[in-house]
């Protein structure tokens, strides 16, 4: 995953450099573009041989901070500030993890019991009693 971190050269403007990290060969003209595209220049590159990854580095004078900010927040891919106290996280903005629902159980239904018939003691037949027995009045 391509992680940049961005921070301000503590000289009178605003300054900025970046290092973006985990750059693999697939996806190294794609970066590189995107930042010469919007303005920057390579300042340098590194190689991580275990991983076979790059790193980049870049620069840009910006007018003002806000548009640091800007640029910043339109980042396609993860962009950390660092200041001397702390690291902020920018851009892009995080998708909610969405919660799995677990599966609904679907309640059983539960069976009616059958209504009892009654049987004629005459004829043994079942749904009819022995007073309204056909066979008993022959």
């Amino acid at each position: 995953m391509i992680k940049a971190y961005g921070w301000k050269l503590p000289i009178e403007g605003f300054s900025y450099r970046m290092q973006i990290d985990n750059v693999d060969y697939h996806s190294e003209k794609k970066v590189i573009s995107y930042m010469q595209d919007s303005g920057w220049e390579v300042s340098g590159s590194g190689f991580e041989p275990e991983e076979t990854k790059r790193i980049y580095f870049f620069k840009k004078d910006f007018k003002a901070a806000s548009s640091w900010m800007y640029f910043a927040k339109k980042f396609p891919w993860e962009i950390i500030e660092v200041c001397k106290d702390k690291e902020i996280y920018i851009g892009p903005k995080k998708k909610k993890e969405k919660k799995q629902k677990e599966p609904k159980i679907k309640k059983i239904k539960k069976l009616k019991k059958p209504k009892f018939r009654k049987r004629c003691k005459i004829c043994k037949k079942i749904g009819h009693i022995s007073k309204t027995c056909k066979e008993a009045k022959k």
